[in-house]
């Protein structure tokens, strides 16, 4: 029962580290790729625009033509916005769990393989542990 108790316990604590990791590690690239769509939206409005302006004001400078050239200057207002938006510094890690994905191209094995056997030895040493002061404690009372 111990056993189980201790490679739940093991298991769990490894697996929400790792998850942790791995979020942040997602989290970033997720904001770095949304500020990307930013930017790629902002030109492609800053284009349109000055396409449409182009296009109006070859005949003359009327009252359209004013309107789109203040859509120009506002669409290059939002892409100087989103390119003034400050850029997700990369996050220090690089995988989720450094350990196992070394110890993995190491052996050429799977993490997964690797978590396993960490769960198992972490599971064996305090059962171990325990059985070594059962036996001495059965010594000790012995001798008297």
């Amino acid at each position: 029962m111990s056993a189980i108790a201790t490679a739940g316990f093991t298991s769990t604590s490894i697996g929400d580290h790792t998850a942790g990791r791995a979020s942040t590690i997602e989290a970033a690239t997720d904001q770095r790729q949304q500020r990307l769509d930013r930017i790629a939206a902002a030109k492609l409005a800053v284009t349109t625009a000055e396409s449409d302006r182009d296009a109006e004001c070859k005949t003359g400078d009327g009252p359209r033509c004013r309107e789109l050239k203040a859509a120009v200057r506002t669409a290059q207002d939002k892409q100087r916005t989103a390119l003034e938006t400050p850029i997700t510094a990369s996050p220090v890690l690089g995988v989720a769990d450094p350990g196992a994905h070394m110890l993995a191209s190491l052996l050429h094995v799977d993490q997964a393989a690797i978590q396993k056997l960490r769960i198992t030895g972490l599971t064996i040493a305090p059962i171990t542990a325990g059985l070594f002061l059962a036996f001495s404690v059965m010594l000790l009372g012995r001798r008297r």
